[in-house]
């Protein structure tokens, strides 16, 4: 009985140290440096916003100015696609999964505080 709570004792030891350690970043980045620094640029990458074409804002007499000269030339194009990019399309699918993740926890976790009465279903009285 002595032996079997030593190993015990040891056992939650060593438990604490792993639980420790997984909750610590830098063990990842020792372990995994090529990975994290992956992750650090893609996110990096996902939050710098695009470049964007500039708008050039003029006067009306200038527009009439440059359409007498015959230098003004006016196109009609389609506006862009508001297509997210990959790098928003994987952060939405990771929201998601968190969020269903989270739901899935919190109702574990509602459905253990609050009673439901279905231990009285089977019984006869």
């Amino acid at each position: 009985m002595q032996r079997v709570r030593s190993d015990l004792s040891r056992d939650v030891e060593e438990i604490t140290h792993q639980v420790h350690e997984a909750t610590q970043w830098k063990t990842y980045v020792r372990r995994y440096p090529f990975a994290c620094l992956a992750v650090a640029a893609a996110l990096g990458y996902s939050l710098v916003p695009r470049q964007k074409e500039p708008k050039v804002v003029t006067s009306p007499e200038m527009v009439e100015k440059l359409v007498k000269s015959g230098r003004l030339r006016i196109e009609a194009t389609e506006g862009a696609s508001q297509k997210p990019s990959l790098a928003q399309q994987a952060m939405l699918g990771l929201g998601t999964v968190a969020a269903r993740a989270m739901m899935a926890y919190f109702g574990k976790r509602l459905g253990e505080i609050v009673p439901t009465g279905e231990s009285d279903v089977g019984s006869v009285q």
